[in-house]
């Protein structure tokens, strides 16, 4: 099964282009799963604030999703899969909610995982976007955590910091029409080899 994550500033357009990709991917008579990250953690009892014990349980309900369906599937779509555990681990590190060797753990352990990746398509966005989007969006328990100047302005940083170590990496400017962006991971997915 080929993983193809979806990585990213939050109101990126990443739950938008996953379903865009899971639905190409369809029409094409592929099997296709999408995990979406809003639907996982709203399956998680674990509070947003606990951050080590939310990301163990955020990252880890994922691995159950790819071994269910790793026979089952030609393709895993992860909206916000492994590769982002490094960075929301690099956002701990900094905002200090957790301590060095939890987030060196954190990063080692999910990146095993993260290089089972085909592809990690990043959606880019600048922090004003990201909490402007935000006004006009159904707010969730997360957001109380993640939405703000400060978790932003570091999870940028962190992006910045580790989108060079992707597997097959594509940048995405989230501001793009969700079409044009759609034609371009397309075009890049296809070139790869990747679909």
């Amino acid at each position: 099964m080929k993983l193809i994550e979806f990585v990213g500033m939050p109101r990126s357009g990443k739950s938008t282009q996953a379903e865009l990709l899971r639905k190409a991917l369809e029409a094409r008579g592929v099997a296709a799963i999408l995990s979406g990250d809003r639907e996982r953690m709203a399956q998680l009892s674990v509070p947003p604030q606990e951050s080590l014990a939310f990301a163990l349980a955020l990252y880890g309900q994922l691995l159950d999703v790819y071994y269910r369906y790793k026979d089952q599937a030609e393709y895993l779509i992860v909206d916000r899969g492994w590769s982002d555990a490094a960075v929301w681990a690099d956002v701990y590190r900094e905002l200090k909610t957790v301590t060095e060797s939890e987030a060196a753990a954190l990063a080692e352990a999910f990146g095993r995982f993260a290089r089972l990746s085909t592809a990690v398509i990043s959606m880019n966005v600048s922090a004003e976007i990201s909490l402007e989007r935000h006004r006009a969006t159904l707010h969730e328990e997360v957001d109380a955590v993640a939405m703000n100047p400060e978790w932003l302005a570091s999870l940028a940083k962190a992006y910045a910091g580790r989108k060079g170590g992707f597997t097959n990496p594509l940048d995405v400017d989230g501001t793009l029409p969700p079409e044009e962006a759609h034609a371009r991971i397309m075009g890049f997915l296809e070139a790869t080899g990747s679909i």
